[in-house]
């Protein structure tokens, strides 16, 4: 079993640090609005050319 696998549901205590923590919905939600932003800003650098 790899070693990540039976670190999941530990306490945030318990974790040895240094360590890094993703918090993969509020990553999602923040990658969706760029891409949101970028997709905008692209039709409107099209639109002035």
């Amino acid at each position: 079993m790899p070693s990540h696998i039976e670190h999941i549901g530990i306490k945030k205590n318990e974790i040895d640090t240094p360590v890094l923590l993703v918090d993969f919905e509020a990553l999602e939600y923040n990658i969706e609005k760029m891409a949101e932003h970028f997709r905008k800003t692209k039709k409107k650098s099209q639109t002035s050319q």
